[in-house]
């Protein structure tokens, strides 16, 4: 082979070298982005994935919230109702009681004015025949004497007459104890004895002579009165709708 075909074939050589090698290249080269491409593809699918799921988190949460939000709010309106109904119902009591209140103020002057108008026409009570005295034991004449001291020891002495005429009534009423301690004693009928003042109080001369003209006696009362309150009770007291006041003496009502 002659010298210029020889180096003719080692160039061809030499080019088909050159040109495997580059083309070698090239495809190790686009094999490697298209590697990266599908690392790339797959790192965006994890983020969308990710970003759908913090998606599906904010909304369960938004929902959640919601939830919460109406909840509270239903909770606030029933609790708001609620009020307004009290409120209502202690206004409409309020305005009940007044009504209450209004009428027991009326009772209270009408029973003022018929009090007033029978002391007007009724007569002074005249004392009773000798033969009505009543004898007492010594203990049951100091305690109705001390009786008629706590209850009416600033009383005029009309009204500490007619505070032991009321206890003799009811001694023979039938309705009470038959005797003078048994009716003094009989449960929650004397605030004196409730309270035990009864047994540590000084007897008036004044009392023990209004308490010796009673038993010799002298009425001022009714024999059908049994009961007396201070004038001061209030108008809404039971006493007052169960006890109809026939005459009033001092600061006590009394009646039947």
């Amino acid at each position: 082979m002659s010298n210029c075909k020889r180096n003719a074939a080692v160039g061809l050589l030499v080019a088909s070298t050159c040109l495997s090698g580059l083309f070698g290249y090239q495809g190790n080269t686009l094999s490697k982005a298209n590697k990266e491409l599908k690392q790339n593809v797959m790192e965006q699918a994890e983020t969308i994935n990710k970003l759908s799921s913090d998606y599906g988190k904010l909304e369960s949460n938004y929902n959640m919230n919601e939830k919460s939000l109406k909840e509270l709010k239903q909770k606030y309106e029933k609790e708001i109702k609620e009020k307004e109904d009290l409120i209502q119902k202690n206004a409409d009591l309020a305005a009940e009681n007044e009504k209450l209140v209004s009428a027991a103020r009326a009772r209270q002057l009408r029973r003022a004015a018929d009090t007033k108008k029978k002391n007007e026409t009724s007569s002074k009570p005249v004392s009773s025949s000798s033969n009505t005295k009543i004898s007492l034991s010594a203990s049951e004449l100091n305690l109705l004497e001390r009786l008629v001291e706590c209850e009416a020891g600033a009383e005029p002495t009309e009204g500490q007459i007619a505070v032991v005429n009321v206890v003799l009534n009811r001694r023979r009423s039938g309705q009470f104890p038959n005797t003078i301690t048994g009716v003094i004693y009989d449960k929650g009928q004397f605030s004196p004895v409730a309270s035990g003042f009864i047994n540590n109080v000084t007897v008036s001369s004044r009392v023990k002579s209004s308490v010796r003209r009673a038993l010799d006696g002298e009425t001022v009362v009714s024999n059908d009165t049994l009961y007396f309150f201070a004038t001061w009770v209030s108008a809404d007291n039971p006493i007052r709708d169960h006890v109809t006041v026939t005459k009033t003496i001092g600061g006590h009502h009394f009646g039947k």
